[in-house]
């Protein structure tokens, strides 16, 4: 999975809109046209527009929605950070101070805690 690139998504919109006032232009004059002969408007250009534009409308909701949610996981990344280096040093650091203190040295459980903090806290 990669990220969604802003420029992009930029540089497609921009590209959909020159495309829908392309199609704009070609409906007006295939409606000189229908003024001037009495030919029926296709419709296959009007449906391609208004796909166009739905398309767009669409990419531009996802990419919302995208941004908003990349905010929403840095605040939560942030937070997270926040309480991990918290725990960390005000729980697991504090408490193993005092058990050391505590706890003889000798006994086989003194190892057995040494040697499972020692892989959870990775020191």
């Amino acid at each position: 999975m990669h990220g969604i690139s802003k420029r992009k998504h930029e540089h497609l919109v921009e590209a959909l809109l020159l495309l829908e006032q392309l199609l704009t232009n070609e409906q007006t004059s295939e409606e000189d046209v229908i003024l001037t002969d009495g030919n029926d408007f296709p419709s296959d250009v009007i449906a391609t527009k208004r796909a166009v534009e739905k398309a767009r409308v669409e990419l531009q909701e996802i990419f919302d929605l995208y941004t908003s949610s990349l905010n929403q996981l840095s605040i939560l990344i942030g937070r997270y950070d926040e309480l991990y280096n918290y725990s960390r040093t005000a729980y697991l650091a504090k408490v193993l101070k005092e058990l050391r203190r505590t706890t003889n040295r000798d006994e086989g459980v003194f190892q057995s805690m040494r040697e499972n903090i020692q892989a959870v806290y990775k020191t």
